[in-house]
């Protein structure tokens, strides 16, 4: 049986790669090539398009499931868990939304045939 301080470890690293990668995807058009682009981009949004579809399913992120947290969204969850910095219950809500905003518009940003469907799942989503 695993101890409480390694189980608080594996969350902390799961908290650390997920915020991580969720900073990558939201800079991903600043720093992806063109060609990348053009590859992968209905790749990417419909993988985006299926995290936005498990927000409103789930009321939170997958991963954020596995975490072992109560908090709502990685960025919150990062900043309490990994940095200790307490963020009071209105600002949380305001970080969430920003968030999923923010990811939404990248969503958008490489959705070439769905945006109707993006735009719909948006409008439900908030």
């Amino acid at each position: 049986m695993e101890s409480i301080s390694q189980q608080n470890i594996f969350n902390n690293i799961v908290i650390l790669v997920h915020f991580v990668l969720y900073v990558f995807v939201i800079l991903s058009p600043f720093y992806v090539s063109n060609a990348f682009k053009s590859n992968y981009k209905n790749y990417i949004s419909a993988f985006m398009i299926s995290v936005v579809i498990s927000w409103s399913i789930f009321g939170k992120c997958i991963v954020t499931l596995f975490e072992g947290s109560s908090r709502n969204g990685v960025i919150n969850t990062f900043f309490y868990n990994i940095l200790g910095l307490p963020i009071s219950p209105i600002y949380e809500k305001i970080v969430d939304l920003l968030g999923g905003f923010l990811f939404v518009l990248v969503a958008l940003y490489y959705c070439t045939h769905g945006r109707k469907i993006l735009i719909s799942i948006f409008y439900f989503f908030f």
